[in-house]
């Protein structure tokens, strides 16, 4: 079983464009969304026989009033002012830090489990997906980036399926930790500006902390040829090999539009992640 990460350092480039086509042009594939504060490959991919299951990420304080004797001790030791004066904790505030439990007197305060997100699996007509969701104000340390990729996993295994394609988060923080470790190859989506530029260096950093291969595509790289040029001599100094090129197409955008993938509608955009793809999947 392979495992190719999409990423790019920062929102917006076309990760998950370029990762919902990868996972639409595979024949058989367990689609990954590990961007869980914003997941929306379902829509893209058409994701049926939607099973939702919740996911607690961190324990939070609770303190039982008819056993609390208002001593004041927990509200001293409370670094995020969590607690309020009538010794109510609220939860999204509390960071389950266990201090009040600790210093309590009498164990008024117990620390509880806080649903603080959920995570679907759903079939697709070429296999599964799996991605997940944070309520407001829930906690994402990661664990629920790995929650969605063990299950992933589970799928394939238990399926006979040899490619999981996943939908990385932004950045380069704790959930890009967790879509990162253990994974073949990360193809790294970047467009010719300042800023992606500096975000892919940070990646490219990243990755080879934990020694996975990068790959490269250059979204819209058109609307800055020189830029583009320059950006591809870089990466090629870093050893990335750049297996795609994609023009500004307006038919990607018109895909989107109408909540299919983009290789979906034809057009240069759609060719040029078909050509990349076939390069991944020779790198894999």
């Amino acid at each position: 079983m392979k495992q190719v990460v999409v990423l790019s350092g920062k929102g917006g480039t076309g990760k998950t464009t370029l990762s919902s086509g990868f996972a639409a042009l595979a024949d058989r594939v367990v689609a990954v969304d590990a961007d869980v504060d914003a997941s929306n490959m379902h829509i893209l991919l058409g994701a049926s026989d939607i099973q939702e299951f919740e996911f607690t990420g961190k324990t939070v304080a609770d303190i039982d009033l008819d056993q609390c004797t208002e001593c004041g001790l927990c509200l001293d030791v409370c670094r995020f002012n969590a607690i309020s004066a009538d010794f109510v904790v609220d939860p999204v505030d509390c960071e389950g830090c266990d201090a009040c439990r600790l210093i309590c007197p009498v164990d008024a305060v117990e620390m509880v489990e806080r649903v603080s997100g959920t995570w679907r699996k759903a079939r697709l007509k070429n296999g599964w997906l799996v991605d997940a969701s944070l309520l407001p104000g829930g906690e994402n340390t990661g664990k629920l980036v790995d929650k969605v990729r063990h299950e992933g996993t589970e799928i394939a295994q238990g399926n006979g399926v040899d490619l999981v394609v996943i939908d990385g988060p932004p950045g380069i923080g704790c959930p890009v930790i967790s879509s990162i470790t253990g994974t073949d190859l990360v193809v790294a989506v970047v467009e010719p500006t300042v800023s992606a530029v500096h975000d892919l260096k940070r990646l490219l950093e990243l990755a080879g902390h934990f020694r996975v291969p990068v790959a490269a595509v250059i979204n819209r790289f058109d609307i800055a040829p020189q830029a583009s040029a320059e950006l591809e001599k870089y990466l090629g100094k870093q050893g990335v090999t750049v297996v795609g090129h994609i023009p500004f197409d307006e038919n990607i955008y018109k895909a989107l539009e109408r909540a299919m993938p983009a290789v979906d509608l034809a057009g240069p955009g759609a060719e040029a992640i078909v050509n990349a793809w076939e390069k991944v999947k020779a790198l894999l």
